[in-house]
């Protein structure tokens, strides 16, 4: 995800924060700026660096992570509770939009 989210970003010349606005993905948090910062410091391009701390934040590993769910359902967490799990494959996430 992290590869798309950083193409997605440099594809549409996205260089700083007042790009993200434009977008309308509006502005990280001061936190967030923060870690941006320190990748930007070590001449981290901007789409880079924001790719990386926006996928960590959302689609770290945590149990909704494909591979961390897969582990817990294997432990029987969630037991009698029937489950409807979907996984998203990257090829169908389409970056033309």
């Amino acid at each position: 995800m992290r590869e798309r989210v950083e193409r997605f970003a440099a594809d549409r010349g996205i260089v700083d924060y007042a790009g993200l606005e434009e977008f309308g993905a509006g502005s990280p948090t001061k936190p967030q700026k923060d870690q941006i910062q320190k990748d930007l410091d070590r001449q981290v391009p901007f789409a880079k660096a924001w790719s990386r701390k926006f996928t960590s934040d959302k689609f770290g590993m945590a149990t909704t992570h494909w591979s961390k769910l897969q582990d817990r359902v294997d432990r029987g967490v969630g037991n009698p509770c029937p489950l409807i799990l979907i996984g998203l494959p990257p090829s169908i996430i389409d970056m033309s939009a």
